[in-house]
């Protein structure tokens, strides 16, 4: 059974949504791309990138949009400033970078991340910015075709590399220009 959308609300997070974020973002990722991952390199990349420590830096920066159904946090989408380390072929001040939506498992299908990358879209430094990147797993094509049916498009690759230095593919790097937006 497909609950009723009007169940889930969307909310900025605060200080105190951080363990259960990190968490829900270390489960979210697991579910999702543990496979493709030695034990320990998952160990460390779920420490270097997804800890507690992490996500209280994570907060200080950026942007946190919470998918809460009434009993538990569903999801959540992460937007911030893009850097330009992540793109060397240019990034321009006002370029932002949707950097996760993360949704339970069992939630996926159920209009939560398209509800999560709304809101994020309408937050003002987004709704601004002349470009929104992001990147996918090149494996995860169900996340590729949500993205370009909001219009994202396909601009450029880099390796994905593990903790341990292991090559494991590419994440597709997409982008959302300004014309596209809401």
């Amino acid at each position: 059974m497909v609950p009723d959308k009007t169940e889930i609300g969307i909310r900025r997070a605060v200080a105190s949504d951080l363990e259960p974020l990190a968490a829900l973002a270390r489960k979210t990722y697991v579910d999702a791309f543990g496979r493709s991952f030695s034990a320990s390199d998952l160990k460390a990349h779920l420490k270097k990138n997804l800890s507690d420590e992490r996500f209280a830096e994570f907060l200080r920066e950026d942007v946190f949009l919470i998918a809460q159904s009434p009993a538990e946090m569903i999801g959540f989408a992460q937007i911030g400033p893009a850097k330009a380390e992540d793109y060397p072929f240019g990034i321009g001040r006002d370029d932002q970078e949707l950097r996760r939506i993360y949704v339970l498992k069992q939630r996926q299908g159920q209009g939560v991340g398209g509800a999560l990358l709304e809101a994020a879209l309408r937050i003002p430094a987004s709704a601004a910015a002349r470009r929104i990147f992001l990147d996918v797993w090149e494996e995860n094509v169900s996340a590729r075709r949500f993205y370009e049916r909001r219009d994202f498009k396909l601009c450029g690759k880099r390796a994905f590399r593990t903790e341990s230095g292991t090559a494991t593919g590419f994440d597709l790097i997409m982008v959302r220009l300004k014309s596209a937006q809401p």
